[in-house]
């Protein structure tokens, strides 16, 4: 088991069975390391990483990490990795570009693929949505991005959401596609958010969307001025009360609750629409990661800090490695 693990992204594939990736102490680099869990997070073990850095310079580099099933998963950033052994073995799979999203459900992977690094700006070259099956580094392309466009990939049981923005100063002019079947056809959907805001969206079930609007606006102190719910896939929304402050960019919905991570104070959740607003959980450090597993099992990460919750966001607790 790897000591002192700072975690960097964790991923469920049931209550039971997860894995964190991070960097922990070594006495050889890359101190990439992955952990895996069988008991909810009670105990976890140590499983062998992809040769890649956390933060690599010109070299492969991984922060973030999927897994679709126990034999099936994925580690990327900079550099994409696949396993289909649990981990035992990892294969970079060239996908020529920085990996910004990637998830998997259903047995397929989506991906949001960059056409630079996240240390090349401006990029110049475009980017890409590609979509494979779980146990194959194989991949189709779906369809061609600009070079100043970010985006986001969200599932849920079938359907396949992709937000987009544009990083064209302060203009993100951001849009919603929607593939309700998981084919590579995709429709555009309303998207509330205006052009100073970047959109962060959340699926609690195929149709049933929560969308948080985050401001491009250094003078709003990036404050996000809007939070709207769907129930008709992003056909129609309905602005709610927002957080007091929305500065982070972590979204994770179930049918009963909204949870949003603040860079700030930690993690704020709705349980009745928006009406009111209270501290899920309380951390100085960003919330870079919330989601749920289950109505009442979710994790996050803030600070490079695993937490826990079996009790649907009422009380949380950290995880020690």
């Amino acid at each position: 088991m790897p000591k002192g693990l700072s975690v960097r992204s964790v991923t469920f594939v049931s209550t039971h069975t997860g894995w964190v990736l991070g960097a922990a102490h070594c006495g050889k680099p890359p101190c990439t390391s992955i952990a895996r869990t069988r008991d909810g997070g009670t105990t976890w073990t140590g499983i062998p990483a992809p040769r890649a850095e956390i933060n690599g310079e010109g070299g492969p580099s991984v922060r973030q990490l999927r897994f679709a099933d126990e034999l099936n998963g994925f580690a990327f950033t900079d550099s994409l990795f696949a396993t289909h052994d649990g981990g035992e073995h990892w294969r970079e799979v060239a996908v020529q570009g920085s990996v910004q999203s990637l998830e998997v459900a259903h047995g397929r992977w989506w991906a949001f693929v960059a056409g630079c690094s996240e240390a090349v700006t401006p990029c110049t070259k475009a980017g890409r949505v590609v979509t494979g099956t779980a146990g194959s580094e194989a991949f189709t392309k779906v369809m061609d991005l600009p070079a100043d466009m970010t985006g986001q990939v969200v599932l849920h049981g079938t359907a396949v959401y992709l937000t987009l923005s544009r990083q064209d100063g302060q203009a993100s002019h951001p849009s919603l596609l929607e593939s309700a079947t998981g084919s590579t056809r995709f429709a555009k959907r309303a998207m509330p958010c205006d052009d100073s805001e970047v959109p962060f969206l959340a699926a609690a079930s195929d149709t049933s969307l929560a969308l948080v609007c985050q401001s491009t606006d250094a003078g709003a102190g990036q404050q996000g001025k809007g939070y709207f719910t769907s129930t008709t896939a992003g056909r129609a929304w309905t602005q709610r009360a927002a957080p007091a402050q929305i500065v982070g960019t972590a979204v994770a919905a179930t049918p009963s609750a909204v949870f949003v991570g603040n860079s700030r104070t930690g993690i704020e959740v709705t349980r009745d629409g928006g009406k009111r607003w209270s501290q899920s959980l309380r951390s100085d450090a960003s919330t870079e990661y919330v989601g749920f597993v289950s109505s009442e099992v979710g994790v996050t990460v803030a600070g490079q800090q695993l937490f826990l919750t079996r009790d649907a966001g009422t009380t949380w607790h950290a995880v020690a490695f």
